[in-house]
């Protein structure tokens, strides 16, 4: 029950940050926005205030800066420049909230750093896993054709070496159980088809690590499901098979 009630607390942190966002394309100065412009922008001076006690480093580094370039922008006082700017972050949240990657917002930070210069969003250019407790909720869209586009544009020779190491997490397994097989010489009876199954099963938890770096981190509790588990069937396996 606590643990629904921080999940709940911080989904809607996470959700009022990004109304802030949104509003404050509009309301872009206090001749602009009034009051509103001040409620706005206190709000998000105590968002930044929890974030930088609260979030994780990575979360902290990228929301941190994301508002304190805001206010940057906001001192300089361009409001074509400030509605960009807003209107690049203020979907950022949802990260955080399991929606979308940080990879799937490139367009709209290249848009404004193609405008207002390539010094802008930083982070978007490092590469860092992203390890989460459970499965982000738009984890269906992974499995897309789509799914790796925004990462494969940003880093295309590190795509096509997290593609081979991902083939390898799961193929590997498998030939090492068989190499195993043939060199204890064990006999071709059905607890090697177990074994196989669980070097499968191992593999896709080791794939499951690879696709972190893609931010496609499909939970903690899957992971240890798969490597627990498949490593349990294919050590079965060998009791079963080695008189």
């Amino acid at each position: 029950m606590k643990t629904k009630g921080v999940t709940s607390l911080r989904e809607t942190f996470y959700k009022n940050l990004q109304a802030c966002f949104a509003e404050i394309r509009f309301c872009r100065s206090a001749a602009e926005g009034g009051a509103r412009f001040q409620e706005l922008t206190d709000e998000i001076r105590a968002a930044r205030q929890t974030v930088q006690v609260n979030a994780p480093r990575e979360e902290k580094a990228v929301l941190l800066y994301c508002i304190d370039t805001l206010f940057l922008l906001l001192e300089e006082g361009d409001p074509q420049t400030i509605f960009d700017y807003a209107d690049a972050i203020h979907n950022v949240p949802e990260i955080y909230l399991g929606k979308r990657n940080l990879y799937s917002l490139r367009r709209e930070m290249h848009a404004f750093r193609r405008k207002y210069g390539r010094d802008y969003f930083p982070f978007l250019r490092r590469l860092s896993p992203r390890f989460t407790r459970k499965a982000p909720e738009n984890s269906l869209e992974f499995f897309s054709r789509e799914a790796d586009a925004d990462f494969k544009w940003l880093f295309p020779g590190v795509y096509r070496l997290l593609c081979l190491l991902g083939i390898a997490a799961i193929v590997l397994p498998m030939v090492g159980y068989l190499v195993c097989a043939v060199l204890l010489e064990l006999p071709s009876e059905w607890p090697l088809l177990l074994g196989m199954a669980g070097a499968f099963v191992f593999g896709v938890g080791l794939f499951n690590l690879v696709a972190a770096w893609m931010h496609q981190y499909l939970g903690h509790l899957l992971t240890a499901v798969c490597l627990l588990g498949g490593g349990a069937l294919t050590a079965w396996s060998f009791v079963l098979l080695i008189p």
